[in-house]
């Protein structure tokens, strides 16, 4: 599998951070002195979520920060190695929201429902970079894919033991629920629910056709 293209293995020659108007945008942060890489990609991000991939401008990115156009390139080959990075930072995101802790009580069905719904929840509020992380890009399914859903698949395995999904392989069994999940948000997030009429709150959703694919985590 090949690895997300940073730019550390596509070092361009270094360019100075000549500095321009400082940005009228509250959204981005003007770059101070430290560290220029993780700037672009939090920038990176704001920038996706506001307006998209398709209108996604590395130069204008940079005029945002206050640096010049050319120093994205100490750290990133170029706009599709940005990207690439900040794919990666989306699932570090939503691994974070799937790590947050549950409290012990919890049943093995209400965790599975729970994970659902934070899974669905960082959708919503990120359509625009979820789409992105699950979009054509090569990333290191190792490094964002096993790290990510390890909370899914361990509340799965922990349903399957009390009975509350089906036994077998916790493998194919937790990417089964993922599959549910996914193309769920997924017909949410593009309108296609609400074309057929079908559209809900995004957390009503999850618990209504979960429970029917699943019938036990609707208990």
């Amino acid at each position: 599998m090949n690895t997300i293209h940073t730019v550390d293995s596509c070092y361009h020659k270094a360019m100075p951070l000549t500095a321009q108007v400082p940005p009228s945008d509250p959204l981005y942060a003007l770059y101070q002195p430290g560290d220029l890489r993780q700037a672009f990609i939090d920038a990176a991000v704001v920038m996706v979520r506001e307006r998209g991939e398709e209108r996604f401008s590395l130069n204008e990115l940079a005029r945002k920060l206050g640096v010049s156009a050319g120093a994205a390139y100490r750290h990133f080959a170029n706009k599709e190695a940005l990207l690439s990075t900040v794919c990666a930072s989306g699932y570090a995101q939503l691994a974070h929201a799937l790590r947050e802790p549950l409290d012990d009580s919890v049943s093995a069905e209400a965790r599975v429902m729970e994970l659902a719904l934070r899974y669905t929840r960082f959708a919503v509020a990120n359509p625009d970079l979820f789409t992105m992380m699950f979009g054509t890009r090569t990333l290191d399914v190792e490094a964002v894919g096993e790290k990510t859903f390890a909370p899914l698949v361990e509340a799965t395995k922990a349903a399957q033991e009390n009975g509350v999904l089906p036994a077998g392989d916790t493998a194919v069994v937790s990417a089964a629920v993922w599959m549910t999940l996914h193309g769920l948000t997924t017909l949410h997030l593009n309108g296609r629910l609400a074309t057929l009429g079908l559209d809900d709150d995004p957390d009503l959703l999850v618990r209504r056709y979960m429970g029917v694919i699943f019938p036990e985590l609707g208990n």
